[in-house]
């Protein structure tokens, strides 16, 4: 009966010391693996906890927001009787079914009091899993497809609890790794996309400032070109309006020239001598020859051979081209044609504008019949002259 007794008591003490071994980790605290958590057991949306070892890849912060981790808190419905009093955060992550990948608690001061108690119990009902140098810092149970590990918060004043599918977990990881790789070439791909249209709609804006930039331009050389025309009316309107007032007559003739006429008797003054430059005066002259030294020499008719108008004035030669440009719009290009001396030959008769320096000019008007007259009486009259010398020179050396 002894022996028999102690075979019975070994049995019992087998049977106390064996451990009870459940087949799967499949889930904690009511949320179970592979079944949807219902929506009322959630809570709200709680801050993602560090990947699982032996896990390490972490979702990227500039990942889209459907990628990022789905993390609930949420209210347990099953609480072993060895966390009675311990207060907690329990957590669960989902993924796009609702399907929980982790389950994860923090048990408020439970590190020093409940670590062993709990591993006792876990490595009762899972297999323990080899300790590997990722795993220093805490304990984990179960197997390949799923597991439980129990470790404390880095400040210790939480005990962990994290239940991982890591079948799903991978899977998930994966597919979170792809999803993520095809995001990336896709904004990849839309930032190129977009870069090409910014470069275009810069082209468009570019080419719109060029061409409106051009259309100025075009605008500002048409009225640059108006005002050009406009003051080059302006200024051939003054040069014919001034040549008008001292020159006058037609293309071909010249009537009078300062009021003085051309082909009669010059009557202003009462005695003269013929072929003798004198000083005259005019007046209501236009500038530059309102001024004027005005001199005039006559034949013996009393008819205008040369009459000459000296100005002083500021930029001689611009006034002097202004002067050959009215002249040549009113009679045709010079016979002589130099910047400072231009001589335009009327019907026989001649205007001529020079420069006489940096601030004098002179405009002269030569009766070109007169003239010649002139110069056959100078002739004549150098040759009577002569004579006469040579006849008296005869007389006075006669004898000798």
């Amino acid at each position: 009966m002894l022996s028999r007794g102690l075979r019975l008591a070994a049995v019992v003490v087998m049977l106390a010391t064996t451990p009870l071994r459940a087949d799967e980790v499949s889930g904690a605290f009511g949320v179970s693996f592979g079944i949807p958590v219902p929506v009322a057991q959630l809570g709200a949306i709680a801050s993602s906890v560090s990947p699982p070892a032996p896990f390490e890849w972490t979702v990227p912060e500039d990942a889209p927001t459907p990628l990022h981790p789905r993390w609930f808190s949420f209210t347990p419905t099953a609480v072993p009787r060895v966390l009675d009093g311990i207060s907690g955060n329990f957590q669960v992550q989902l993924d796009a079914d609702a399907l929980p990948l982790r389950v994860v608690a923090q048990l408020v001061d439970a590190c020093e009091t409940k670590s062993e108690a709990l591993a006792a119990i876990l490595e009762q009902k899972y297999p323990r899993i080899a300790q590997t140098a990722d795993e220093a810092t805490g304990r984990w149970f179960g197997s390949e497809a799923a597991r439980v590990g129990m470790y404390c918060s880095a400040d210790r004043s939480h005990l962990v609890l994290d239940y991982v599918d890591v079948a799903r977990y991978r899977k998930h990881e994966a597919l979170t790794r792809d999803a993520y790789a095809v995001w990336q070439v896709s904004e990849a791909e839309a930032r190129e996309a977009e870069a090409l249209l910014l470069q275009e709609a810069e082209q468009q804006r570019q080419r719109a400032e060029a061409e409106e930039a051009e259309r100025r331009r075009l605008a500002d050389a048409a009225e640059a070109e108006q005002r050009r025309l406009e003051q080059e009316e302006a200024a051939r309107v003054a040069r014919r309006k001034l040549i008008e007032q001292i020159i006058v007559g037609s293309a071909r003739r010249i009537d009078s020239v300062f009021g003085i006429r051309f082909r009669e008797r010059f009557s202003e003054v009462a005695s003269f001598t013929p072929d003798v430059a004198m000083p005259v005066t005019r007046a209501g002259m236009p500038p530059p020859f309102n001024a004027a030294r005005f001199v005039i020499e006559l034949d013996p008719d009393g008819v205008p051979i040369r009459i000459r108008a000296t100005a002083r004035v500021a930029k001689a030669i611009e006034v002097a081209d202004q002067l050959g440009t009215a002249l040549r719009e009113k009679h045709g290009a010079p016979m002589k044609d130099l910047p400072r001396h231009r001589i335009f030959d009327v019907s026989g008769d001649y205007l001529v504008v020079k420069q006489l320096g940096d601030d004098e000019l002179e405009l002269v008007a030569i009766n070109q019949t007169a003239l010649q007259i002139q110069r056959r009486r100078l002739r004549e009259a150098a040759a009577r002259i002569e004579a006469d010398r040579a006849r008296r020179f005869e007389q006075e050396t006669k004898g000798l």
